[in-house]
Order: C-alpha cells, then sequence, then structure tokens
C-alpha cells in the first residue's frame, strides 16, 4: 500500500488524511467529564491508555480484556483508514455516551477550544527527545500509515526539524508544559513512571478521583508492565492486519527503555543534536532525563541471584562507553541489567555501610553504585 505524505496544518506537519479533514477534528465538541490523554507519538500512550482503563473500571481486569485498547479509547483526529466500525474518530466519538475518554497527539495549539470550554482532565505524557525519537523512528518503518522513515540519519534530521507527524517535539512538550497550571492538566514524565510506576499510577488514580488501594495499584503495575504489555493482544496492536503494522519489521511494543538513544547516536549526531536541543529548549524550565539512576529492586536478591549462578556460568567483560567498565555473565537479560552502574571492587569479608545498614561484600564481588544505589556487577575470576 502507498502510505501517506505530510500536510501542513496551521504551519505544523499533519499526516495528509488529516489535515484534508481538518475541519471535522476542529470543530469536535468535548463534553464535561471528558478525560483526554494527550502525548507526542511514542511517549507512552498506549501505556498510559491502559492504565488509565484500568483505574476507571476499578482494576476490572476481565472488563479491560472486553476489545483492544484502540476500540477502548478513540484517537480523536485519526480519519483515515479506521479499524472501528471503519468510521473517523471524530465520528465515533461524536456517538460514544459520556464520560469518554479520549486520546490525541495534537500539539496545543490545535486542541479544539471545546476541551477548555469545559474544563476537561488532561494527562499528558512526555518522554526524553532521544529516546522519543528512536522509538518513533522504529515505528515509522513497521507502521504503513505513516510516511517511509528513511535511515535513522534522515529520519533524526527531520525530527529535529519538526518535519515529522505531529511536528516538533520541542513545540509540543514545551506549549503543554506552559498551559498545565491554565487547564486542569496532569503532566507525566515517561522516565517517572518508568522509575516509580506505583507512585506515578497512584498520581493518575488522584487526578481520576479514583482512589485505589495498595493491592489494587500493584495490579495495575503488574499488568501495565512492559512485559505483560508486550504479550497482550488487547494492547500490543497484533490484532491488526500486517498491511498496516507490519511487526516483523519492528514489534510495535519494541523496548520500552530509558536510555536506548545510546545504541542509536553516533558521535557526532549526539553533539549537533545536543547543540540543537540547547537552543531550542533555552527559555523554557521543563527538564526531562535520558536516563535513570541504577536502582536495582533488592541487593539480597541479587546476592542469591549470584550464589545460584556463579557456579555455571563463564563471565565475559562489558565495555559500557562512557560509563566505565563491568563484568556481566552472558546470561543476564539486558532489560534487567542497571545500565550505567560504576564497578567498585572489595575485599573479601569488609562490610559496607550504605543507608540500607551493612551490606556483606563476598570475596571477588564488585558493587555497582550510583547516588546511593547498588547491584552486584559480577564475581572476578
Amino acid at each position: 500500500m502507498e502510505r501517506p505524505k505530510l500536510l501542513p496544518v496551521h504551519g505544523v506537519a499533519m499526516l495528509d488524511f488529516i489535515a484534508r479533514d481538518w475541519s471535522l477534528v476542529e470543530s469536535f465538541k468535548a463534553r464535561p467529564g471528558d478525560v483526554l490523554i494527550a502525548t507526542y507519538p511514542k511517549a507512552g500512550t498506549t501505556w498510559t491508555q491502559e492504565i488509565v482503563d484500568l483505574i476507571q473500571s476499578g482494576v476490572d481486569v476481565e472488563f479491560c480484556k472486553r476489545s483492544p485498547v484502540y476500540e477502548r479509547i478513540i484517537f480523536m483526529e485519526w480519519t483515515g483508514i479506521n479499524f472501528v466500525m471503519h468510521r473517523k474518530g471524530v465520528e465515533v466519538l461524536n456517538d460514544m455516551p459520556s464520560p469518554r475518554t479520549i486520546k490525541t497527539h495534537l500539539p496545543y495549539q490545535l486542541m479544539p477550544s471545546s476541551f477548555w470550554d469545559n474544563d476537561c482532565k488532561v494527562i499528558y505524557i512526555a518522554r526524553n527527545a532521544k529516546d522519543n525519537a528512536v522509538s518513533a523512528f522504529h515505528f515509522n518503518r513497521m507502521n504503513k500509515l505513516h510516511p517511509e522513515p528513511g535511515t535513522w540519519e534522515e529520519y533524526l534530521h527531520r525530527f529535529m526539524t519538526g518535519n515529522v507527524c505531529w511536528g516538533s517535539w520541542h513545540d509540543h512538550v514545551t506549549d503543554w508544559w506552559n498551559m498545565r497550571e491554565r487547564h486542569r492538566i496532569l503532566y507525566l514524565f515517561f522516565e517517572d513512571m518508568k522509575e516509580d510506576p506505583m507512585r506515578e499510577v497512584s498520581r493518575i488514580a488522584r487526578f481520576l478521583e479514583s482512589p485505589l488501594s495498595e493491592q489494587q495499584l500493584r495490579e495495575v503495575v503488574k499488568l501495565t508492565s512492559f512485559p505483560v504489555m508486550r504479550d497482550n493482544p488487547m494492547t500490543n496492536y497484533s490484532t491488526l492486519p500486517t498491511d498496516f503494522l507490519n511487526h516483523s519489521v519492528s514489534p510495535f511494543m519494541r523496548k520500552g527503555d530509558v536510555g536506548d538513544w545510546r545504541n542509536h547516536f553516533s558521535a557526532a549526531q549526539l553533539e549537533a543534536f545536543e547543540q540543537d536541543y540547547k537552543k531550542k529548549m533555552a527559555a523554557t524550565d521543563l527538564r526531562l532525563r535520558d536516563s535513570l539512576p541504577c536502582r536495582p529492586a533488592s541487593l539480597p536478591l541479587l546476592l542469591n541471584w549470584w550464589n545460584e549462578e556463579q557456579q555455571k556460568e563463564e563471565v565475559e567483560t562489558v565495555e559500557v562507553k562512557k560509563w566505565g567498565t563491568f563484568l556481566q555473565p552472558r546470561s543476564f537479560s539486558s532489560s534487567l541489567w542497571p545500565r550505567g552502574c560504576v564497578q567498585e571492587k572489595h575485599n573479601s569479608g569488609k562490610k559496607e555501610k550504605r543507608g540500607e545498614g551493612e551490606v556483606p561484600i563476598r570475596s571477588g564481588l564488585s558493587v555497582c553504585r550510583r547516588q546511593g544505589e547498588f547491584g552486584i556487577a559480577s564475581r572476578h575470576r
């Protein structure tokens, strides 16, 4: 199938079929009680949709399996090939009963004014620009309903100039940030959600005036973890035809990490990107993190794991550019490894005191420490 082109809508690059139907989107009538989930593309949209649906259902797991997430929470401005009753997003929403939960990628400047006239609640999620660019690049590779991204070098240039779907990342995140106190906007960060999902899910629940018990919070966090959502056909978009989304090119739910940009940016690309970023973000107090501190869940758990693994695994040295060197057993899952940790060696029998009491250090073990956090690197041989 032929991929769409980009056309400008009030100076913002938009998919051609959305641009042609812009009058339908612009005149959309929000209602009191509507909840809007707004993001720049690939900033944690589906993740937040599933969290919100679970909260609104009272953590009714079976109810949230009623249909794929794109049928439960409608994409407002999507007016092209539609998978919901073969109708445009605004048309489906117009026939839905209140209260409605709505998805959008629109920048603040293009939002229908009816949302503000009706004092609607908005949950906005921002993701750091580097990871957002990488994720969007891979999504555009597999999504035939978006323009062809070209090479990573070509796509990165277009991302930096805003010549991509839904326009400039810089304008998108800063404009919504600037409006967060004028309207009822809960402004969240993808990195915060990864770092402490219990805290951030609790914030969302309170904002929606649907507080959850601790048990319910834990259930929502578990059900919306990356591995669970990746394997859930109601959230992983595997129910759509491969003519539209080709998961063999790149899965819809690819990594969901913070810091994967390090695997894509060359030194020259990183320098140019950071210079451009500094210039475009100079006038805002918005700050986003492009990495997370080393934060293993449990040092005793890692010690136990090492005791089980040390006899059956060879050890290889892994070089981590700019962050130091550590040793890693080959079987250790990279998704679990606290990247960016700095190695420290300790002698047999010593004990170190670090905030949570004395930590026994076994002979030859390396302890990762960054900002007061710990994790076992490996046993030296």
